[in-house]
């Protein structure tokens, strides 16, 4: 039997299924986007617009503790006919689930949501808590190198979902039981947020320029991974609906391009000119 990369807990032994993919020869166990650079992209996207967070809660009243683990969403937003109007992604389109697109995915959002626990949690968490955190971006750390090999079909993402949720449980639940707790989770308040898409029409400088987009949180993942982004075209000739957070490239039919690495912000109704 080959030597494996990483060693697992013995809990892992009810998610056989999962380990015999997540099992990775050490000689081969290299992914493109590292853990260490998923880390950061996470931390800045926590401190920026490119995200809307709720953070993680954890009140104590009357000897329980009632705890909400956080959550993210993406604030980048385009109406699905922007998209679907010939606008599409050139890349990585009808790829079957799971892909290692679906990989990066997983992991991205799972290292947000550990990173939000980091940044967030109350004193003396981390302290208990690490050894469960530090299980669950080994799953994070397989999922890349997986994707880079390309092994997306192999992994039961449900299963690795459900796993790394019980692994951020069980770090709560050891908070709770070194300080004496019970324990309660409550499902945290959504934030509101206003949703109207902006109604923007697009111009270029130079005129004549075909101008695409792509969310600013994927445009940082895909260039800590070597990868181009999934551009979306956009169309010059009618109002488009979009909002938030884009990295944005254009190209000239004389051959020139620019894809500027500072992002652009669309809010509001109107022109909006990228140069």
């Amino acid at each position: 039997m080959r030597k494996c990369h990483v060693q697992f807990p013995q809990r892992w032994a009810q998610h056989a299924m999962l380990i015999s993919a997540l099992l990775i020869p050490a000689q081969m166990a290299q992914a493109q986007l590292t853990q260490r650079a998923l880390r950061q992209i996470a931390q800045q996207a926590i401190e920026s617009p490119s995200v809307d967070i709720q953070k993680p809660t954890f009140e104590i009243k009357e000897g329980t503790l009632a705890f909400f683990l956080g959550s993210w969403e993406k604030n980048s937003f385009l109406a699905p006919e922007t998209i679907g109007r010939g606008a599409v992604a050139r890349e990585g389109r009808g790829t079957p689930a799971p892909s290692a697109s679906d990989l990066i995915d997983f992991a991205v959002d799972s290292q947000l949501k550990v990173e939000l626990l980091k940044e967030f949690a109350p004193p003396g968490y981390l302290m208990v808590a690490n050894r469960y955190l530090q299980e669950a971006e080994q799953i994070i750390d397989r999922m890349l190198v997986l994707a880079a090999r390309g092994k997306g079909q192999q992994i039961p993402l449900d299963e690795a979902g459900a796993y790394f949720n019980e692994l951020l449980h069980l770090s709560v639940r050891a908070y709770a039981f070194s300080n004496n707790l019970r324990l309660v989770e409550s499902r945290g308040q959504r934030p509101i947020y206003n949703r109207r898409l902006a109604e923007v029409t697009i111009e270029t400088v130079p005129p004549g320029g075909t101008p695409s987009v792509v969310p600013h949180l994927d445009w940082l993942i895909a260039r800590a991974a070597g990868t181009q982004p999934k551009w979306i075209i956009l169309s010059q000739t009618e109002k488009i609906r979009l909002l938030g957070v884009f990295n944005y490239k254009i190209e000239w039919p004389d051959g020139r391009t620019r894809s500027p690495e500072s992002p652009t912000e669309i809010y509001r109704d109107g022109p909006v000119t990228l140069q």
